[in-house]
């Protein structure tokens, strides 16, 4: 299901994700790294190369997908997450060594004419454009970005989009060709790349949640009748409160993203 993407001038990531009629496979990355490209060269994690056609573009969600004859394994697609999600990210660093490594979902971002998305600790770097991000081993998003050491990624919700209208068109379309192309060769422009990505990370408005809100809970239904009962009741529902709090961040973060018991055997099926 992971896939590694090599364009004439630039190399990225990406992840098999959908069946397609003729039983070839689609194959989901970021606009950035196919650019103008119509053929790719798409290696699986198990050693297998293949030339794929780009079916389908998303520029504004910096999303594209690729189709394939062969019949590659495919990910299951999950929902979308929230702040405060422990996630996987699973990526080729430099476009070449496959990578995983963990984060914790922060804040969400928006952007004018997208889906927007998130930002969440795990250091990417180049290369990790197009890996899949995963939350209880299902495919919640796609890496774009690295802001401030960290990883932006695309919601699940535009990753379904294109892959449902591929889908519909490929039933009445001719499968793609999956003959060597011979694209000429230039040199690679990821660095050109790569500070393009910085400028675009740089427009985008982070919204942070409030920090008395964590993931499924509602402090303000908790310290409002609390802070309403009067004497030592009052306060020892506030203090057991914010012990609870502090207790949650502590073991669920931390650099590089979470590592404790909990999250692993959550994530035991990714």
């Amino acid at each position: 299901m992971d896939v590694r993407v090599e364009c004439p001038s630039a190399r990225g990531s990406g992840t098999a994700v959908a069946r397609l009629a003729s039983g070839g496979t689609l194959i989901v990355t970021n606009h950035h790294v196919i650019r103008d490209q119509s053929r790719v060269t798409l290696h699986s994690g198990d050693g297998r190369r293949t030339i794929g056609q780009v079916a389908a573009r998303d520029p504004a969600n910096d999303l594209v997908a690729v189709a394939i004859d062969a019949s590659w394994p495919i990910v299951n697609l999950g929902d979308d997450v929230t702040v405060g999600t422990p996630v996987q990210f699973r990526a080729y660093d430099a476009g070449l060594r496959f990578r995983k490594y963990f984060g914790n979902v922060h804040s969400e971002y928006q952007q004018a004419g997208s889906a927007g998305g998130y930002f969440a600790t795990g250091a990417s770097v180049a290369g990790n454009s197009g890996g899949g991000v995963y939350s209880r081993g299902q495919l919640v998003g796609v890496v774009w970005g690295n802001p401030n050491g960290g990883t932006a990624f695309i919601r699940i919700g535009p990753v379904r989009r294109l892959i449902e209208g591929v889908c519909r068109s490929h039933q009445r379309a001719t499968p793609p060709s999956s003959r060597p192309s011979t694209p000429n060769r230039q040199s690679c422009d990821c660095d050109e790349r790569w500070r393009q990505l910085e400028s675009r990370l740089n427009t985008l408005t982070e919204q942070r949640p409030s920090p008395l809100q964590l993931p499924g809970m509602d402090w303000i239904k908790i310290l409002g009748p609390a802070l309403s009962l009067g004497g030592p009741i009052g306060v020892a529902i506030v203090a057991a409160g914010w012990l609870l709090r502090g207790r949650i961040t502590r073991s669920e973060r931390g650099r590089g993203g979470p590592r404790d018991n909990r999250f692993r055997e959550r994530e035991s099926g990714a």
